[in-house]
């Protein structure tokens, strides 16, 4: 019997692939590595400059920033220049040769016809070629619709008025405006600014190169108020005591011209008595007023002047003996303090 060989063909089957619904989620893998810190972005812009350390209420007296704060009126010529010579910093505000600058802040401060105000300016020649203009050291006011209020001339106050400097030194100026001063603040006054006026001549510009810095104005006294007092009088308390003291008064900053008027009907011991003030809070300077007991004449006696340094001070006037012995204050005595308000 004869078999057939048989050869196997192999055969590729090919089945299609069947899509299910989808499983449920894996767990979450564990974080990569940080990737490397990006380039650092550019710097922001520059922002305005604060107050310099005596709280001028005007940005950049000193120029470092040019005339960001700052603008040339129209029909002056000016510009800031670096100095070697700087009053502060490195740069200054200088009028163009044979022009004359109008320069301001642009920033308007809001007025409180209460205050006292300091304005204040430097200026300088760096030669002393030409031969006429003048210097303007000059506050600006302006009423509720912004528009300038004349005074001296077309702007309100020119403390500093066509000074010609002769030499090459930085010259500076302050005067005191507002409340309690010599200049106070018309009745429609809202905002004010601060400037300067360089090579002046007249109708004309002058002939001479003029450098200004450290423009500004502070506020240098607060406004009275129901609790602080400028000008007044107490009583000294009664008994008889090492020290007698009046109640406490609080004074508002400035200078004052204080009078001790003497009612005292004893002292343990001819020792000398002393007229003064003293602070429990705020900073003062005083001086005071010194005699034996023998010595003091009725009623008045010559003053003495007291600085409040801070913007109020609670203090308390006393006669006392300071070598230890005791005074009397006799019940319905006279004996008192009156103090005034002379100056900043």
């Amino acid at each position: 019997m004869k078999y057939a060989s048989a050869a196997w063909l192999g055969v590729l089957v090919v089945l299609a692939a069947c899509t299910g619904p989808a499983g449920p989620p894996g767990d979450v893998g564990a974080t990569g590595l940080q990737g490397p810190l990006g380039p650092v972005g550019p710097a922001g812009p520059t922002g305005p400059s604060g107050r310099d350390a005596e709280e001028n209420l005007f940005p950049d007296p000193y120029f470092e920033q040019d005339l960001t704060f700052w603008e040339v009126r129209t029909g002056s010529q000016g510009t800031v220049v670096t100095s070697s010579t700087a009053i502060a910093g490195t740069k200054v505000f200088a009028n163009t040769n044979q022009q004359v600058a109008y320069l301001r802040s642009t920033r308007l401060v809001p007025v409180n016809a209460h205050h006292t105000y300091e304005v204040t300016g430097s200026f300088r020649r760096p030669a002393t070629t030409g031969s006429a203009g003048g210097i303007y050291l000059i506050v600006h006011l302006y009423d509720e619709a912004k528009a300038d209020i004349a005074g001296d001339g077309t702007w309100w106050y020119y403390p500093v008025a066509g000074v010609q400097l002769t030499d090459t030194v930085w010259h500076t100026y302050r005067a005191q405006f507002g409340s309690g001063t010599q200049r106070p603040f018309p009745a429609n006054a809202r905002y004010m600014s601060v400037g300067a006026a360089l090579n002046y001549d007249g109708s004309v510009a002058g002939n001479r190169i003029y450098e200004v810095s450290g423009l500004g104005i502070k506020d240098v006294r607060l406004a009275a108020s129901d609790n602080v007092t400028y000008d007044g009088s107490a009583g000294v308390g009664t008994g008889i005591a090492n020290a007698l003291y009046t109640p406490v008064q609080t004074l508002g900053q400035g200078t004052y011209f204080v009078t001790y008027y003497n009612c005292l009907s004893a002292a343990s011991q001819d020792y000398f008595v002393s007229a003064s003030v003293v602070a429990s809070s705020g900073v003062i300077s005083s001086a005071d007023y010194n005699k034996n007991f023998s010595q003091l004449t009725a009623f008045t006696q010559p003053p003495f002047v007291l600085k409040v340094r801070t913007p109020t001070a609670d203090v308390r006037f006393r006669v006392w003996n300071p070598a230890g012995g005791t005074i009397t204050n006799s019940p319905g005595s006279c004996t008192s303090f009156n103090w005034h308000l002379i100056g900043p």
